[in-house]
């Protein structure tokens, strides 16, 4: 008896389409130790914070601390007060502050604690972020026609993002926010098929805190007749708190310091584009040009913007067809912006949408492609010991084939259902 079958459905109007049926006793028993499995990879990381080591919440709670003494992270004055606190990574360079002046509504409170409390109050955050992000992955796995108990979806997602992707371990490890911003990502898709407007304003106030991916959704939602509403309401509340965390300092000031800081992203070791994947790190490799952030986040606003519009021009609104769009939107994100290999679970709920109704050719291409980027650490670790190659380098070329394997898949499932059948077909409303 095998794990799972492929077969051919009669009852899709496709007659091709693709669909994958499971053995129940298996896969039950397989999600429900994958799950467990989980837990022994991230406990241990939970109950030994705060870490000795730098870790990227350092950073958050460094500007956290003096958003909440009222003074400005974009200023010198947050370097020396990281190194003052001996949490500096980079002993002797000047570190700046990224994150956009909205991120005050993440890291203010935790200026409010110490930095061992703060940084146990944030690793229980990103769990909560976990459990928060399966419990809707499984609503999702619902809503779009699966019929399974939410129990195993929601298992399954819990245990492949904590034990079968590497990433998982790392989070939990430097206490990075990438989880928290995933929340919000799986916000904005379950609202757009619950069409539940609360949750797809938190989720863009949410995921906006990290712009690659929430800007590419801000565009798609704002594109949407029945999601701009909402759209503009996280608008509203991401400008009020961008002028709020600009505030100390000076807005122009603090203005011109962060975007000052922005230029000198790529200069540090873990942001070089040869450590980063995507459309720059494959330019890069293949031409030795490297692009700036800018001139790609313009690139993908631009093929968002035109594309996107024009297919919503030739279909009728439904909450299928947007989340298909914006399943579509983050894989355009994910190629044309630099990512690290925690961002790429932004795919998770796309992949979702890729099995329903798969073709076997797209099965090809996302199955090894999702392999590749959960266990690409472990691939990099060889790969340096053979070649000269960075270790990032190497996972930075792993993660670049998936994504773009991906995106593939997807830009093919958006073809076939969007483009090859008529427009004039509405599709059925979905019911929360």
């Amino acid at each position: 008896m095998s794990l799972l079958r492929p077969s051919f459905s009669p009852e899709t109007s496709e007659s091709s389409a693709f669909r994958l049926e499971f053995n129940p006793t298996i896969s039950r028993a397989s999600i429900i130790l994958l799950a467990l499995v989980g837990g022994t990879v991230i406990i241990p990381q939970i109950l030994t914070h705060p870490q000795s080591f730098p870790v990227d919440f350092n950073y958050l709670w460094g500007a956290g601390k003096m958003w909440a003494q009222f003074q400005s992270p974009y200023s010198a004055e947050y370097s020396a007060f990281l190194n003052e606190q001996s949490i500096l990574q980079y002993e002797g360079a000047s570190v700046p502050y990224f994150y956009p002046p909205n991120s005050i509504l993440m890291v203010a409170p935790l200026g409010l604690l110490s930095l061992q409390s703060a940084s146990v109050a944030f690793t229980l955050a990103n769990l909560a972020a976990l459990i928060a992000s399966s419990l809707l992955f499984a609503r999702i796995t619902k809503l779009i026609g699966v019929s399974i108990d939410l129990a195993y979806p929601f298992l399954l997602h819990l245990g492949l993002i904590s034990a079968g992707w590497y990433a998982g371990k790392i989070i939990f490890a430097y206490n990075a926010p990438m989880l928290i911003t995933y929340l919000g990502v799986i916000m904005v898709l379950y609202s757009i098929l619950s069409q539940r407007s609360w949750y797809l304003i938190i989720g863009l106030v949410i995921v906006l805190i990290k712009p690659q991916i929430g800007i590419a959704l801000l565009i798609q939602c704002l594109l949407s007749p029945s999601l701009r509403r909402s759209a503009f309401f996280a608008v509203g509340i991401t400008g009020l708190a961008s002028i709020i965390g600009l505030l100390p300092g000076g807005v122009i000031q603090s203005l011109q310091n962060f975007f000052c800081n922005l230029s000198v992203y790529s200069g540090f070791y873990a942001n070089l584009t040869e450590h980063t994947s995507g459309l720059g790190f494959a330019i890069y490799v293949f031409t030795g040009h490297d692009l700036s952030a800018f001139l790609l986040l313009s690139l993908m606003i631009g093929f968002i913007l035109s594309y996107i519009f024009w297919l919503t021009r030739k279909n009728p609104a439904s909450p299928e067809r947007d989340f298909a769009f914006a399943a579509f939107t983050i894989a355009v994100a994910c190629v044309f912006l630099p990512s690290h290999n925690n961002y790429l679970i932004v795919f998770m709920p796309v992949l979702l949408w890729l099995t329903r109704d798969a073709r076997p050719f797209e099965l090809f291409l996302w199955i090894p492609a999702i392999a590749l980027i959960m266990r690409g650490w472990d691939i990099a670790q060889l790969a340096t010991s053979i070649e000269g190659h960075s270790f990032l380098f190497f996972i930075s070329t792993t993660d670049t084939v998936a994504t773009f394997a991906i995106f593939v898949a997807v830009a093919l499932k958006i073809h076939r259902q969007y483009i090859v059948q008529s427009p004039s077909v509405p599709t059925s409303s979905i019911q929360s």
